[in-house]
């Protein structure tokens, strides 16, 4: 037996519940916006930074030293991750560099930003019955993503992430 505070669901009679208040009282037809000051448009960007540049941009982040921790601390477990048995080649972990770590959180980035069912669809050449995503294909292989992925971290064994990154 449900609370009194609560109500079955009309909409789903398999067991929803919801809170069990007053409807709301009527609304008028005047609405007063929330006052918004005005202000610059423009991106305040440091002089050095060139605005059109994403990697300039990105660096505003992640210095060159954190991505190098970063590559440090993905080394040092990469060994460690195996991903299925495709071919032997690919077992083999090859220690990341900076550059494959740009494209690496590049793919990333694009993945939230174009959100696909599977994984594996940002590799699919099957491009009449897929949607296309080159710029993952060409950046990195699906397998390499995959290993970098599964050794990817932030901070050493031990470490507070808060120490230097």
């Amino acid at each position: 037996m449900p609370p009194k505070d609560v109500v079955g669901d009309p909409t789903d009679p398999s067991g929803t519940l919801r809170p069990n208040l007053p409807p709301e009282p009527t609304f008028g037809t005047h609405f007063d916006p929330m006052p918004c000051p005005e202000f610059d448009y423009r991106i305040a960007l440091p002089a050095t930074v060139d605005r059109h540049s994403p990697i300039d941009i990105f660096d505003l982040f992640f210095t060159l030293e954190q991505m190098r921790i970063l590559v440090e601390n993905t080394n040092k477990r990469g060994p460690f991750h195996e991903i299925g048995p495709r071919n032997a080649r690919v077992l083999e972990w090859k220690d990341a560099s900076v550059e494959e770590l740009y494209a690496y959180l590049g793919i990333l980035i694009y993945m939230g930003l174009h959100p696909e069912n599977d994984i594996d669809q940002y590799w699919c050449v099957d491009v009449d019955n897929q949607p296309s995503h080159g710029p993952v294909r060409t950046s990195m292989a699906r397998d390499r993503w995959k290993q970098i992925s599964q050794a990817f971290h932030i901070a050493g064994k031990g470490q507070s992430v808060f120490e230097k990154v």
